[in-house]
């Protein structure tokens, strides 16, 4: 504990006195190579003059979305990781950069988060020393302003009124398209997002413990219709049932990486999303695309995790369902065209997003000054 107080010191000494470079960009997050670093560098690319540091965890493998002329690689607790961090006039994170010390009055320091939140996160979870501190973050709407501004323990002013900077990869032509990475064309598109939950019942990422895997394998096949699974990494999901469909296919963080694609750029080629509480539906609704909640453990989850909306189901843009008899009936409806929620989903963009046309990222650095 000695040794970490004199440290950390040490670390907010240098950091103070260590002159630093406007034109320095540092970037850590816990995925290494995320949505949000690939926002910045489509963004980065045409500014010759500044230099991208990504400080990783020791992963070797990169996409080769990130080899750009001026993006530099560093492990993160190396010499030469912190010494691109205390060189840098701005640091962005998504979950914690040296972040449980203050930033240095010279430097400027962007906790992006990972999207906004349903469940409660930091202060409104528990009160603790490892809050991240920063100069400022992100809300994409009033409403949720307030709801981070509490969670940090921050004044309002912290918060930038300002859209997610991986929203702007959903409105990008994709460099990996669907056809090349899977082999042909589909009718429709899935992507389905399952949480991660720490108990449940279900053996199943799926959650319905009837959940049909040869039934639905046959569904997808028979309508051409490409069903993308990315379960939560902690999951304990079996998915041997489903291994050897054409048209149902998992995915890691790891597929995503040896293809040099991205979730989100997934996300911008798919027609229908699946998820239950996973926060990406937020940034989806930008697409004005249908949205399937499988959730049939609402009301126990509401009971297990505190959530920032009382009357959850308000708040979600699309049906709720229950029963593994419910979410085929929700894709063959969705199939013959017969979209239910385009008004809710229009009510709701406005509640969660205030803006809502692209170029996020270029509008974060010019209020930066970057």
């Amino acid at each position: 504990m000695l040794l970490k107080k004199i440290f950390e010191k040490l670390f907010v000494l240098l950091n103070r006195i260590i002159p630093k470079n406007c034109n320095y960009i540092v970037f850590n997050s816990n995925i290494e190579y995320d949505d949000m670093l690939r926002a910045l560098l489509y963004e980065l690319t045409n500014r010759p003059q500044m230099k991208l540091f990504v400080l990783h965890h020791g992963q070797k493998d990169k996409p080769s979305w990130a080899y750009i002329p001026n993006v530099f690689f560093a492990k993160k607790y190396s010499l030469k990781g912190f010494w691109c961090f205390f060189r840098s006039k701005h640091t962005f994170y998504t979950t914690g950069l040296f972040s449980t010390v203050a930033a240095a009055p010279n430097q400027v320091v962007i906790n992006l988060w990972h999207g906004m939140p349903i469940k409660v996160i930091c202060n409104d979870y528990h009160k603790s020393e490892g809050t991240p501190k920063f100069t400022y973050t992100i809300a994409t709407s009033s409403a949720y302003k307030k709801i981070i501004a509490r969670a940090f323990d921050v004044k309002l002013e912290k918060v930038l009124l300002m859209g997610l900077p991986r929203n702007d990869l959903l409105f990008i032509e994709a460099k990996r398209p669907i056809k090349e990475l899977f082999g042909t064309t589909f009718n429709k598109i899935i992507l389905w997002l399952p949480t991660y939950r720490e108990s449940s019942n279900s053996e199943s990422s799926f959650l319905f413990d009837d959940f049909d895997f040869e039934g639905f394998g046959t569904m997808m096949e028979e309508n051409n219709i490409l069903c993308i699974v990315k379960p939560h990494p902690l999951s304990k999901t079996d998915t041997n049932d489903l291994r050897g469909s054409s048209h149902v296919k998992f995915i890691t963080d790891d597929w995503l990486l040896a293809q040099s694609s991205s979730l989100y750029e997934l996300l911008s080629q798919t027609d229908i999303l699946i998820t239950d509480i996973s926060s990406v539906y937020i940034d989806y609704l930008l697409l004005e695309k249908p949205i399937l909640f499988c959730f049939p453990d609402i009301d126990n989850y509401q009971g297990t995790r505190k959530i920032y909306f009382d009357n959850l189901p308000e708040y979600l843009p699309g049906p709720l369902v229950y029963s593994y008899e419910k979410l085929i009936e929700e894709i063959n409806q969705l199939i013959i065209g017969n979209d239910n929620y385009v008004r809710t989903r229009l009510k709701l963009l406005d509640f969660y997003h205030e803006n809502k046309k692209p170029s996020f990222t270029k509008m974060l650095l010019k209020e930066l000054g970057i």
